[in-house]
């Protein structure tokens, strides 16, 4: 008989995002292979405009991922994230990709995000 799998994958403290030309990784790599459905959360909560927001997937394990082993899965979600604004979340199902993350910058300044994940498994 089939069970169904969720757990929180990753709540984290609120991270500072700069403005820079290399993104912040906010949401650090995580290891989410085994399960088919995956959810990506991100509030800005600080007082500027994401100017960049990024989903990124790589088939290799955390440990082994670089900066150059991940690809960008969505690019649109968080683009221009409002300050102060209302969460945004990004779902994926049925990738078999193994290695999350999100980065996000600001076009100026520095504002402050928080990111949380669910994944589940049947």
């Amino acid at each position: 008989m089939a069970q169904i799998v969720q757990r929180d994958v990753l709540t984290l403290e609120p991270a500072i995002v700069a403005a820079e030309t290399a993104l912040t990784v906010i949401f650090p790599a995580v290891d989410l292979l085994r399960f088919n459905t995956k959810t990506f959360t991100l509030q800005n909560i600080g007082a500027v405009n994401l100017n960049a927001g990024q989903l990124q997937a790589s088939p290799k394990p955390p440990q082994e991922a670089t900066d150059n082993d991940y690809e960008n899965v969505n690019t649109t979600a968080w683009a221009t994230l409002a300050a102060g604004g209302v969460p945004i979340s990004v779902v994926i199902q049925n990738d078999a990709r193994r290695t999350w993350r999100i980065r996000a910058s600001v076009a100026s300044g520095s504002s402050q995000v928080k990111a949380w994940g669910h994944a589940g498994a049947i």
